[in-house]
């Protein structure tokens, strides 16, 4: 990849223009003092069109501050920043324009004329347009290797170079270069991770303990796991269900003997149901008149008989 020329367009008039030759360009400038000229500033802008944070264009990283006067001024939506690149012989236009919508900021952006509304889609076709696609790296962890637009101090070049990402940077290097090892290195970095991650995860589980005292624990349920198991497996239930079906034979004995008993009575209640009606029958049966009649004549041959 070549860039071929970077220009900050205001409206219509373009306000800066920096033409890129081929081989190493050094911006600086032609007197003893090389600050404030806008090195940093060009830097932060490639960055940007390459898949960089909007912040870092009015962020300064070494003071913590923000310049507010290029943050209102590149966020205007009438600032189109624009990128021309030479990739595989191809040349391509890349155009990215900020704007604040309330409180949030987003971008329109274009490459070679087909229009992309913010940041994701925007990266998926960048990525597209370098033909890159390595599951090991990202692209951004790739660029990042080279922007150095966030560091504590921009002198500390030895430390961004050899950084404690060294696994990171062997598979960039081995990408750029076309490395055969690189699939390799990949699954290298990924052993690698996967042993950080478990050892992670085994110092929470210890939680500062020594390995000894779970492996005492663990031989003390795994033992009752065992006595359990022997139990369950020796355990003999046909015992316990033989004397419930026992215990159901007898009560169903004493419920048919009960069910006989019951129908004795039921019958004996019957019949002195009957008894009692027939009885109840004849007494109202009775004529009173007939037996007054021979009360008198008793009477009147035998005289009334005396009180007792």
């Amino acid at each position: 990849m070549q860039i071929i020329n970077l220009k900050i367009q205001d409206n219509n008039e373009i306000i800066r223009e920096i033409v890129f030759k081929d081989g190493v360009n050094i911006i600086t400038n032609d007197g003893d003092d090389g600050n404030q000229i806008g090195k940093s500033t060009v830097l932060k802008i490639i960055n940007f069109f390459f898949g960089g944070k909007f912040t870092d264009l009015w962020h300064d990283p070494l003071n913590k501050s923000t310049n507010e006067t290029v943050k209102e001024y590149l966020t205007s939506g009438n600032v189109k920043l624009i990128l021309k690149i030479n990739v595989n012989n191809v040349e391509h236009t890349i155009v990215r324009t900020l704007y604040q919508k309330g409180k949030r900021f987003s971008s329109i952006n274009s490459i070679n004329g087909l229009s992309f509304d913010g940041e994701d889609k925007y990266k998926k076709k960048l990525i597209e347009l370098f033909g890159y696609a390595n599951k090991g790296l990202s692209f951004s962890q790739l660029k990042n290797r080279f922007f150095e637009v966030e560091k504590k101090s921009s002198c500390d070049v030895l430390g961004f170079l050899y950084s404690n990402k060294k696994d990171l940077l062997t598979q960039a290097y081995s990408y750029l270069y076309s490395s055969n090892s690189l699939p390799y290195i990949i699954e290298l970095n990924e052993f690698k991770l996967n042993k950080k991650e478990l050892r992670k995860e085994l110092e929470f589980l210890l939680k500062g303990s020594d390995i000894s005292d779970f492996k005492n624990r663990y031989d003390e349920i795994q033992e009752k796991i065992e006595s359990y198991e022997y139990k369950i497996n020796s355990f003999d239930i046909s015992k316990h269900q033989l004397d419930i079906v026992d215990e159901l034979k007898s009560l169903r004995i004493e419920i048919a003997s009960n069910s006989e008993n019951l129908v004795v009575l039921e019958n004996r209640a019957i019949y002195n149901n009957k008894t009692i009606e027939n009885y109840n029958n004849k007494i109202d049966n009775v004529d009173v008149d007939v037996i007054e009649s021979i009360y008198k004549d008793i009477v009147d041959f035998f005289g009334k008989p005396k009180e007792l």
